[in-house]
């Protein structure tokens, strides 16, 4: 009994141990995001992103710019209806699931109106909603839980030994994108995670110095209006308290 419980304790270890020191792979399907502004859409602009990349991968559509094929609205996105239930994750993902959205050309998110204040309309359904073309999407989509920490979405130093492992071993194991969810600034704020470099370095991003060993990074697609960027393993260490895989349903 000792012996299978030894066991059962140290195969994940030696199959982190084993990760690749790179995964980079989803870097060419990453559909650029809008700065979301002040607008409160995190949750919405990850999910769209999550969707947007994994359709780009599927139909090999690779280094995609603002307007391609599959920039789905996150006006879209915010406004579906879908049935779903569960934590917050799986809130946005069943939108999808609809066979159709709105292409981005077709309902532009703005986070700014034109005298600067912040554009709240983006939680509002247009007048015009049932008359916007539709764009097909046949895939199903699914997210899963790889982990959830702390008490709520503000938790900070919660993550346990083997989560940021665990998060690389998904992405190299899925090949999809990780949703996770941390503490930004005395906000929650929700992200994708999208690859992993053990050998490069990333930005702590108001992490204090002092807790960024600047070993090893997440390639990180945000809604700051840019493709990704290196973050610091730290930061999520520090900062994260949930993590979520978002794939397509396999058929």
């Amino acid at each position: 009994m000792k012996l299978m419980l030894w066991i059962a304790l140290i195969i994940p270890v030696l199959g982190y141990a084993n990760l690749p020191s790179s995964h980079t792979s989803l870097l060419k399907y990453v559909q650029e995001a809008p700065d979301q502004g002040d607008t409160a859409t995190c949750l919405y602009m990850a999910s769209t992103g999550a969707i947007e990349l994994l359709l780009n991968k599927h139909y090999n559509i690779t280094y995609p710019k603002r307007g391609d094929i599959h920039d789905i609205s996150e006006i879209y996105t915010i406004n579906q209806r879908a049935r779903s239930s569960g934590t917050w994750h799986q809130v946005a993902i069943p939108r999808f699931n609809q066979g159709w959205a709105i292409h981005s050309n077709d309902l532009v998110f703005q986070a700014w109106n034109d005298d600067g204040s912040v554009n709240r309309s983006v939680w509002s359904r247009p007048s015009n909603w049932s008359q916007l073309p539709k764009m097909s999407i046949k895939e199903k989509f699914t997210s899963k839980k790889l982990f959830v920490r702390g008490k709520n979405r503000y938790s900070q130093y919660v993550i346990q030994k083997g989560d940021i492992e665990k998060i690389k071993q998904t992405l190299v194991d899925t090949d999809s994108p990780v949703l996770i969810n941390y503490n930004h600034n005395r906000w929650w704020h929700a992200v994708l995670i999208v690859g992993y470099d053990d050998n490069a370095k990333g930005d702590c991003l108001h992490t204090p110095a002092t807790e960024c060993s600047g070993m090893g990074a997440f390639w990180v697609r945000d809604s700051l209006g840019k493709e990704t960027h290196l973050r610091d393993y730290d930061w999520f260490r520090v900062n994260g308290n949930a993590a979520f895989s978002v794939t397509i349903l396999e058929e």
